[in-house]
């Protein structure tokens, strides 16, 4: 996700890539600030669906915080970006937009599902990432 980042701070005007990663960084200050100091514990161990070489013991609760969730807002802001810029693009017909668009929220729904499903985070760390992420990508591209 950082490499589109990059590849839009190459192709596009220097100072709005920048500022675009700029609030890319802020998101995960703000990411890391959640995860030291919002007392919200994950899901027990025994939750998780992910492998394991040594699965014991099996109800361990896990003592990180996981508040709000990096995949999520990671995913919306790359995605929110990318599908607003695709929307104000006029080289690209309205056809090829909504499949863009529509690919691009199958993909946020996949990745935001995922994260409960394994046993990652709760919906509330998934919503939050997810409208941290969302919100970032607006006031980026308020500047762009």
């Amino acid at each position: 996700m950082l490499a589109v980042l990059l590849i839009i701070l190459v192709f596009l005007r220097k100072i709005r890539g920048i500022i675009v990663l700029g609030f890319f960084g802020l998101f995960h200050l703000i990411e890391m600030y959640g995860k030291f100091f919002v007392n919200h514990l994950p899901p027990p161990e025994f939750m998780l669906r992910t492998e394991k070489i040594m699965n014991f013991p099996q109800f361990y609760v896990r003592t990180q915080n996981s508040y709000p969730s990096g995949h999520a807002g990671r995913a919306a802001f790359v995605s929110l970006f990318l599908g607003l810029i695709i929307w104000r693009s006029k080289k690209i017909t309205k056809t090829h937009k909504y499949l863009i668009l529509g690919f691009l929220t199958i993909y946020d729904i996949v990745m935001f599902v995922s994260r409960v499903y394994l046993g990652e985070h709760w919906a509330t760390d998934v919503i939050g990432g997810g409208l941290l992420g969302a919100s970032l990508a607006i006031l980026s591209l308020a500047f762009f």
